[in-house]
């Protein structure tokens, strides 16, 4: 169709306004399937580049399909990307976080990669009609949809996340790859400073009753919480560990969903931590919990080694929710009851 005066133009791209999801800070251009699409920057002098940050096509929840999935980069005309070109992450829809992906041409020129399009694939198949289970489980984000607590009808939190790669390696991550929504609650009226934000998910600091390395956040029944871990490049991803909220059990999350790359591959339930609230508040800095790690495997092998500590298995061609190593079947459950007003909460000595 003919249509003029659209705002979605190139000078878009570099004006600075990145995070949003008003489209006319955005570019958008007709695509054709086998085509080429290109976007040529020309700069004045020469200058050494180190990588490219890159935000894709953000305007709304259902336009994000509208954004890039590979593209390649070339530098003076030189081919400067893996084989097969980098993969981006879609955008989330949303504006509340910073989704900026990082395409680190230093890698590509220090070595291979092996990222070719066939091992960048996420291999997703159909087996139910409530899930997407991966062949082979690679992508460029992990999300945790918390859909209720362990009974606590205003807060909810976690201790512990962790990614984990073949070789049982955990994917090192930074505070600006993980992000939480509701963020913490500092969100709340009159709160400011708790240290209890997504960024203490990834500190490596898990077996603890030490509130200083947990995430909390305000809940309430029949709204979700969302964590999502940002990953720059494709990995390949043998299983999930989590740690519940240590310091009081009924905060922990109790029934979640695991998506990679916005596509739900799991559905279950965390158990309530093992550590004892009442030794929390006494002894928050001294005394650690067990090992109280909870798994969802991916890999036959990972599960075998975890298997006491199983949520749950997804394999390629079948999916077993475990709980309390028992067979679940049916829909997540989800807290009930009436709302009250909220509670105060204290860390480290503040009560707010």
């Amino acid at each position: 169709p003919d249509i003029s005066n659209d705002d979605r133009t190139l000078d878009k791209l570099i004006n600075d306004v990145n995070v949003t999801v008003d489209s006319f800070n955005m570019w958008l251009t007709p695509y054709t399937p086998g085509g080429e699409h290109w976007i040529e920057i020309q700069l004045p002098v020469p200058r050494f580049l180190a990588g490219v940050f890159v935000w894709n096509y953000n305007k709304s929840v259902s336009d994000v399909g509208r954004g890039v999935r590979r593209l390649e980069v070339l530098l003076d005309d030189r081919i400067i990307s893996p084989e097969g070109g980098f993969n981006l992450r879609a955008a989330p829809g949303v504006s509340n976080y910073d989704f900026r992906q990082w395409l680190d041409l230093g890698a590509v020129l220090s070595g291979p990669t092996a990222e070719s399009a066939h091992e960048a694939s996420s291999g997703l198949m159909n087996v139910h009609p409530h899930y997407q289970v991966p062949s082979l489980p690679r992508c460029l984000s992990v999300t945790l949809r918390i859909l209720s607590t362990c009974g606590d009808h205003h807060y909810v939190g976690l201790t512990g996340l962790e990614l984990v790669t073949s070789g049982g390696n955990a994917v090192p991550l930074t505070s600006a790859d993980i992000e939480a929504t509701p963020a913490s609650i500092n969100v709340l009226p009159n709160v400011s400073g708790d240290t209890r934000t997504a960024d203490k998910l990834i500190d490596g600091i898990n077996e603890t009753l030490d509130d200083r390395h947990m995430w909390l956040a305000p809940y309430a029944v029949g709204h979700v919480n969302t964590i999502t871990v940002l990953l720059h490049r494709p990995i390949t991803l043998v299983g999930v560990r989590l740690w519940n909220y240590n310091k009081t059990p009924t905060r922990g999350a109790n029934a979640f969903q695991l998506l990679l790359d916005q596509h739900v591959v799991f559905e279950g339930s965390l158990r309530p931590s093992l550590a004892s609230s009442s030794a929390a508040l006494h002894s928050p800095f001294q005394v650690d919990a067990a090992d109280t790690n909870q798994v969802v495997a991916f890999e036959p092998a990972f599960a075998k080694l975890h298997a006491s500590r199983l949520v749950g298995v997804v394999k390629g061609d079948s999916l077993a929710v475990i709980n309390d190593g028992a067979l679940l079947e049916g829909s997540v459950r989800t807290s009930r009851g009436r709302a009250q007003a909220r509670p105060t909460t204290m860390v480290a000595g503040r009560r707010y």
